[in-house]
């Protein structure tokens, strides 16, 4: 451990090495977004959103890269301890994530972050980067949508299927080595089985509910484990795969994993097989050959959907966590040229303000609203680690998009930019510890419920509304809300200027599921109108209310809806004031599953594609976002 004066001293010593260092340069790319002073070069161009703050600084990585669930909390323990020593309130920024695991929150990963920040916790709060995983891409022919996340409905007479497509690796080679991990959330347990389709073509049975299988041949190993509840059947598939992730993520009833590690021909796929009657929602992530960090777009879903896909543990709803906005068009390199986002050819097109077409969608799979709030995330300029300068042969995040694709992301000898939900988390960290300033006393659910009613309404833009959670980043309004008084009844909130929205752009028709609502009172001026909760009533039609109204912040509310089968098309939503109608909006019901529409056109997927069939932006800027927990994938099995 390392104190400010220590590390000072080691970088002005003429030791070479001795100072600390940031290879990759992610660390301190955020580190600066968060807290940085800007004063690089003089000027304060690039300050951080708390630039007086205290940092502390801990590295999680390996030396291979990978990133551990119990370092992740060691390092958040850690930084709480020494604040604590310091007399100081602390918020712990994790700018990383995994989209295999729990969706809702219950992963042990995230239910131990929350717990070290619990409701009862003043003067701490945990914000994590929302990911960068809701982009979709479309294939070269026939359009359709591939994504991390996919939704499938099971018949009686109707199997469901997941086509998984691995696309080509970069390398050129023709063989595939690479581990995926599948999580399926599976309504209602009892009732599906899960199995899978090797690239042969070959078929491993399906699994019901508290079995396991795990196949292996001299080649390929793949385990199918379903909803162990039993302690002894736990144990048993722990020994079988003791030096892999199932050693740590073990899905309990209601969810299954799927596990490949191998080889096989590149190009080919793996279908899920979901059989039985329900619903079944599937996340993937790839690593090896088909590690985004490596420039591929990874193992990804057919007919996928770009909700649900906040990663962990970000979708733990006692996390802060953040989604990316667009903030910057266009930026002048270190060489004096200039570049613009206009050479993205992506779908939802970036536009200033409105969420980035790559950042997570909610909500979390129990409907709650995630991301919480978006901040400026595409594209941001902050410090260069000298470490990670490209110009100087460094493989850090800056590497590949060096004068390519979209342009130098090198602005200066001192600064760089780059985009990502990794780079908006410290946005909303900086604003955590200015409001933590000035009330210390502040609970992690005070914190973040200041944090909303002070959110921004974003562009209206329907293909973006599950990215935005409560909107947009505004620090002053947040600070105005923190002191709002309570509203008389003689007072009467504006509708102009109050707005209601719900975490998904629709209900699934199912009672047990249910989808959360905001709504903010405001007043002419657009400030917080804190009425008592008592002073408003929610009428729900076509639906019900599953939990009324809970005052978050002066002004700001949540309540959960739900749609119970057999549902109409739409559910109608309105908020009455003093009994007097306020706002009102109408939520699509969806009775099945949905697949998503392509967003991007330019990754060949099930075709071994040209150097150009993964665009250069892509390739040279967007791989770069990912900063993602990864978890080794050793199965015992024969690797020639």
């Amino acid at each position: 451990m390392l104190s400010a004066a220590d590390i000072d001293a080691r970088l002005a010593d003429d030791i070479p090495g001795n100072e600390p260092g940031d290879a990759a340069g992610h660390g301190t790319i955020v580190a600066a977004i968060a807290a940085g002073s800007g004063s690089w070069g003089g000027g304060s161009a690039f300050a951080g959103v708390a630039p007086e703050a205290t940092l502390i600084a801990v590295r999680v990585t390996g030396a291979a890269g990978t990133i551990s669930d119990g370092d992740v909390v060691l390092a958040t323990q850690f930084v709480f301890e020494r604040a604590r020593e310091l007399g100081m309130p602390a918020v712990v920024n994790l700018s990383l994530g995994s989209d295999f695991g729990a969706h809702d929150g219950s992963s042990e990963l995230s239910e131990a972050l929350a717990e070290l920040a619990g409701p009862a916790s003043p003067g701490r709060a945990i914000v994590v980067a929302a990911g960068n995983s809701g982009q979709l891409h479309a294939a070269q022919g026939p359009s359709e949508a591939f994504g991390i996340h996919a939704e499938r409905v099971a018949s009686a007479t109707s199997p469901a299927r997941a086509p998984l497509a691995t696309p080509f690796p970069l390398h050129g080679l023709d063989t595939t080595d690479a581990s995926v991990f599948v999580w399926l959330d599976l309504y209602p347990a009892d009732a599906l089985s899960v199995g899978v389709v090797l690239p042969d073509g070959s078929r491993i049975e399906p699994v019901g509910v508290d079995q396991s299988r795990i196949e292996r041949s001299a080649e390929l190993a793949v385990a199918i484990v379903n909803g162990i509840g039993d302690a002894g059947g736990r144990e048993s598939v722990r020994r079988d795969w003791s030096d892999g992730p199932l050693a740590d993520v073990l899905p309990s009833v209601g969810a299954a994993v799927v596990l490949i590690d191998g080889r096989w021909p590149a190009g080919e796929g793996f279908v899920i097989e979901v059989e039985g009657e329900g619903r079944a929602e599937l996340w993937v992530q790839s690593e090896g050959d088909l590690a985004p960090e490596g420039g591929t777009l990874g193992a990804l879903f057919a007919s996928a959907t770009a909700r649900s896909t906040v990663t962990i543990p970000a979708a733990h709803p006692g996390l802060i966590a953040a989604g990316a906005s667009v903030d910057r068009l266009e930026w002048t390199d270190y060489t004096g040229a200039r570049s613009s986002v206009s050479a993205l050819s992506v779908t939802p097109a970036p536009e200033l303000g409105a969420a980035a077409f790559f950042s997570s969608a909610g909500p979390n799979s129990r409907g709650e609203f995630k991301p919480d709030l978006v901040a400026p995330g595409a594209f941001v300029i902050s410090a260069l680690a000298g470490s990670a300068d490209p110009r100087r042969g460094a493989a850090g995040i800056f590497s590949g998009g060096l004068c390519a694709g979209l342009g130098c992301q090198i602005v200066s000898d001192g600064y760089a930019l780059t985009a990502g939900t990794s780079m908006a988390a410290p946005m909303v960290s900086g604003a955590a510890a200015l409001l933590l300033e000035r009330r210390p006393e502040l609970t992690p659910t005070e914190l973040r419920g200041l944090l909303i009613a002070g959110a921004g309404a974003l562009p209206v833009r329907p293909d973006l509304m599950s990215r935005a959670g409560a909107g947009t980043l505004d620090v002053a309004a947040s600070v105005r809300a923190a002191s709002a008084l309570p509203r008389g009844r003689d007072e009467r909130p504006s509708g102009e200027h109050s707005r209601l929205s719900v975490a998904s752009e629709h209900a699934v028709a199912d009672a047990s599921r249910s989808v959360s609502a905001l709504l903010w009172l405001k007043d002419g001026s657009g400030d917080a109108f804190d009425a008592e909760s008592e002073r408003v009533a929610l009428v729900v039609r076509g639906g019900e209310l599953r939990s009324g109204l809970a005052r978050i912040a002066p002004g700001s509310y949540e309540f959960a809806v739900s749609a119970v089968p057999p549902s109409p098309e739409r559910m109608s939503i309105e908020v009455l004031v003093d009994a007097e109608p306020l706002l009102a909006l109408e939520l699509p019901i969806d009775g099945g599953a949905g697949a998503g529409e392509a967003d991007s056109g330019g990754c060949g997927l099930g075709a071994r594609p040209p150097a150009a069939g993964y665009p250069g932006a892509l390739a040279g800027l967007a791989c770069l976002l990912s900063w993602r927990a990864r978890r080794a994938l050793r199965a015992r099995s024969s690797r020639a």
